[in-house]
């Protein structure tokens, strides 16, 4: 069976990557396509439109409505290509040497169309616990498309065993990452020209020093014996300003100022302590004038998005529907975030472990070995064996 299932996921492979998902474009021709394949085979799909309605999600159910299945979790959308120096078309898959490579081979197209290709095969077994889908839409910008999911999914549907996000882990088992959180904030001053400082309040100036005590933040906090948890790689909370931009002229004090923080805290720690401690001295610099009886600046900070982090705690029931698939529960983490704690949240035992290697994903040629996708179709046939007892 995994043979048929490696074949079908290759054809559905090339029709994924030819649909160019990329984060800020419509998903819909991609769920339009997974949707019409489970059809053919009889299976029930679920579409979920995103706010705007020019992107959805979609789930399906393989097998009796009951408790105790497996969710295959996967991410429809890609990164850009643009600007990389690819050697093929990003957006056809090319063979070459037993790869495949294209744009989300790796990450991770490749897992969803094998879990497209063996629900579509599972759906002739005599399954007493069910598969299943779980398909998202923009896990590489803010995970909306995962929220949504993940909160209808546990509001409808009877507790699964197990959630297996098919990130690319080289089909090691995750059990753990950090939470995420991302802010943007914006500092606005008043122009005047350069010869002039004593008259106006530079945007830039006033971001500069919160971006630095950002990084005396995280610097401080990193040493800490009693804020290290050992399980994560590095093993503390961590704060970055990721971009920044302001001006307009050498010779003119900048009106505004905008740069990105991004927290990865470890599970003893939130996101909004260290949030308060960034207000906390935004409200002191926007109290205190560069020069004196001078102006002030304005400093807002907000809240793009978060991500829970994903807790290692799987239960011993799913450890033994891995280890019936061959895969064995460690204390793996990754650094990078995920949709994974999202069904965590619902009460869900959930680990991340999928085909090909995350160093691959958002990089020039990226790619997937065939052999990667040929030993994953084994263990979801080895989870659809395990479904069809009780």
């Amino acid at each position: 069976m995994s043979d048929d299932v490696l074949t079908d996921s290759l054809t559905i492979l090339d029709q994924l990557v030819g649909f160019r998902p990329i984060s800020d474009r419509s998903n819909l021709p991609l769920i339009d396509f997974c949707c019409h394949r489970l059809r053919e085979v009889g299976v029930a799909t679920n579409v979920l439109r995103s706010p705007g309605g020019d992107k959805a999600a979609l789930y399906a159910t393989i097998g009796p409505k009951v408790a105790g299945g497996i969710v295959l979790s996967g991410h429809t959308d890609v990164v850009p290509a643009d600007g990389q120096p690819w050697s093929s078309d990003p957006w056809a898959v090319t063979r070459k040497n037993g790869r495949l490579v294209g744009r989300g081979t790796s990450d991770m197209l490749g897992f969803v169309s094998l879990a497209l290709a063996a629900a579509c095969r599972f759906s002739r077994y005599q399954l007493r616990r069910p598969i299943h889908l779980a398909f998202s839409y923009d896990e590489e910008t803010d995970c909306s498309g995962g929220k949504i999911l993940s909160e209808v999914m546990g509001r409808t549907l009877p507790t699964p065993e197990l959630v297996v996000v098919g990130e690319p882990t080289q089909q090691e088992v995750v059990v753990g990452h950090k939470a995420y959180a991302e802010l943007r904030t914006r500092v606005v001053g008043l122009p005047v020209h350069s010869s002039r400082l004593d008259l106006g309040a530079s945007a830039v100036t006033i971001a500069a020093r919160l971006v630095s005590y950002i990084d005396d933040l995280h610097a401080a906090y990193a040493p800490k014996s009693t804020r290290i948890d050992h399980r994560f790689n590095p093993p503390f909370t961590t704060l970055h300003c990721g971009t920044f931009r302001g001006g307009t002229s050498p010779t003119t004090v900048a009106a505004e100022a905008e740069f990105t923080t991004d927290i990865r805290t470890i599970p003893s720690e939130n996101y909004l302590d260290f949030v308060k401690k960034i207000d906390g001295f935004a409200d002191m610099l926007g109290r205190r004038p560069l020069v004196p009886d001078g102006p002030t600046c304005s400093i807002m900070t907000e809240v793009l998005t978060t991500i829970p982090g994903l807790t290692p705690s799987v239960s011993s029931s799913a450890c033994d529907l891995l280890g019936s698939a061959g895969l064995s529960v460690g204390s793996a983490t990754i650094a990078g975030g995920t949709e994974a704690g999202l069904f965590q949240a619902q009460g869900w035992s959930t680990v991340v472990c999928g085909p090909g290697d995350l160093r691959r994903a958002h990089v020039a040629d990226e790619y997937i070995e065939i052999d990667e996708l040929q030993s994953f179709a084994n263990v979801l046939g080895a989870f659809a064996d395990q479904l069809c007892t009780e």
